[in-house]
């Protein structure tokens, strides 16, 4: 019997067809895979840039509200004035303690208050509200006790609430910032 002997060089073949199969099947999975991912990003970007578009619509609409009220705040302060009334106290010297006028952010005048006999600045407070008032007849006058103010004797502010309801009631252009008379009979 024969042998053959095989030929080393031309007997060995390597099929690469299935080799070629398998990585165009890897490329097309990555390449769809990053389609897909790119996609999602797309979608999720568009999503965050109408976010923002919404967000950059209601910030221009509160600036406009806000300018809308500044303006008005200007056209108030030109036909209304405002008064208000701080009464603060140290808790160290209960018996020092004064009254402060504040009219447009400029203080009008300060009421000192001194142990038990405060009726004479309270009288003087009175008076100089009642010029106030009469100084601009046609103006609306706002009268307001810092009333979310807690360092104010409990006396004072009942004596202060008492001259803004008599004033309210006697001058038909003074208006009690709050309703002070239903606090404070």
């Amino acid at each position: 019997m024969r042998r053959y002997k095989r030929n080393k060089k031309n007997d060995i073949i390597i099929d690469l067809t299935s080799l070629l199969d398998v990585i165009f099947i890897v490329l097309l999975v990555v390449m769809a895979g990053q389609f897909t991912a790119s996609k999602n990003q797309e979608n999720a970007l568009a999503d965050q840039q109408t976010e923002a578009e919404s967000k950059i619509e209601e910030a221009e609409n509160m600036i406009a509200v806000y300018e809308d009220m500044i303006d008005t705040m200007d056209n108030v302060n030109k036909y209304v004035v405002a008064v208000s009334i701080a009464a603060p106290y140290n808790k160290e010297e209960l018996h020092k303690r004064e009254i402060k006028l504040l009219a447009e952010g400029n203080e009008l005048k300060s009421f000192p208050l001194v142990g038990s006999e405060t009726e004479e600045a309270f009288i003087e407070l009175k008076k100089t509200l009642e010029s106030f008032i009469k100084s601009n007849p046609d103006s609306p006058v706002i009268l307001s006790l810092n009333d979310d103010d807690d360092k104010i004797l409990y006396r004072d502010e009942k004596a202060i609430t008492e001259i803004l309801n008599e004033l309210s009631g006697e001058y038909g252009n003074v208006y009690i910032k709050g309703n002070l008379s239903e606090v404070m009979p």
